[in-house]
């Protein structure tokens, strides 16, 4: 008999896309399957949704919570979880009919992690979609150790999308969501997981999920003070990950993983919250220019002038084109 797989789908105002996200993991090819649907909070007609999927499918699981984030409603998902491997879907996303099977079949005994290849869908105001997804030189993985392929895998280590995990390892190390984050709470998750996985991971290269980036207001496409906060704790964090397991590649990660953060931020918080990114930088590599690696040494000393410059520099810019 095939192995329970636990889907926990966090549910928040989604009205207009969950169906479409819900009958995907109906239609899946593996059906030994159990859907956990997390209401959490919301007012525009999902819980009634999701209520009509657990009337009619003995498969699935529903609670209605109080609003109480993300994390809150996956860390709600792994205590219902009774599969013996757990992926994590989000409620307006798309999967393949063979995204479950194709993970399942990757499990074997040393394996304690699948990751499978995804893309990105951007949806613009007029409705226009563009499709992406990083770059990825397979040759260069070794297909068994997730550590030593961290900084190889890009994006893919990220979110907790495109994962399988297995259940008795999160909660026997007791592997949670930072309910105190609003940003970043994926990439802390999985990082903590990656060190206490042991054994194998497997890569399966072939896109089975798509990321759907539908609405321009989000967390993710709005920053603020407290994702900002957020973000810093996780680069505090993986800092503090990369230098427990000697990371390869780790000091030009995190100084590049660095830049992408100042850049989404520049103009939503006041520069010297900057500060806060020095626990997390590691030494300044070759792969970085020298304008950013003033900006990283600086930030490493508290220093939070370069930022200031490269704001003033940037409104410039704008001003310019727009003249």
């Amino acid at each position: 008999m095939s192995d329970l797989f636990s889907i926990v789908i966090p549910v928040y105002n989604s009205r207009q896309y969950m169906e479409s996200t819900i009958d995907d993991v109906i239609n899946q090819s593996y059906t030994n399957i159990e859907v956990i649907l997390i209401d959490d909070g919301s007012t525009d007609g999902s819980s009634e949704i999701c209520d009509q999927y657990a009337a009619t499918d003995i498969r699935f699981k529903v609670v209605h919570n109080q609003n109480a984030g993300p994390s809150n409603a996956k860390n709600c998902g792994i205590k219902l979880a009774t599969g013996k491997y757990i992926t994590f879907v989000d409620a307006d996303d798309s999967i393949e009919p063979d995204y479950i099977a194709s993970m399942a079949v990757a499990f074997t005994d040393n394996v304690n992690l699948v990751i499978t290849d995804f893309d990105n869908w951007n949806f613009d105001g007029d409705g226009k979609v563009s499709r992406h997804n990083d770059y990825l030189n397979v040759s260069k993985l070794s297909g068994k150790d997730v550590i030593k392929d961290y900084c190889l895998l890009n994006s893919r280590v990220f979110a907790n999308c495109c994962k399988a995990f297995r259940l008795d390892i999160i909660k026997r190390h007791k592997v949670t969501f930072p309910e105190d984050c609003i940003m970043a709470e994926d990439q802390i998750f999985n990082d903590q997981y990656y060190q206490v996985m042991g054994g194998e991971y497997r890569y399966i290269p072939k896109c089975l999920y798509h990321y759907m980036h539908r609405n321009p207001s989000s967390l993710s496409s709005s920053p603020s003070i407290k994702a900002f906060n957020s973000d810093a704790k996780c680069l505090k964090l993986k800092r503090e990950f990369f230098t427990k397991v000697n990371m390869i590649g780790g000091d030009e990660f995190l100084s590049k993983y660095a830049i992408g953060l100042i850049r989404k931020y520049y103009f939503t918080v006041p520069s010297h919250e900057f500060a806060k990114f020095g626990e997390g930088l590691g030494e300044t590599t070759p792969g970085v220019n020298w304008g950013n690696k003033l900006t990283l040494w600086a930030l490493k000393q508290g220093i939070t002038f370069p930022i200031l410059v490269k704001k003033y520099l940037k409104l410039l810019a704008k001003s310019v084109v727009v003249h």
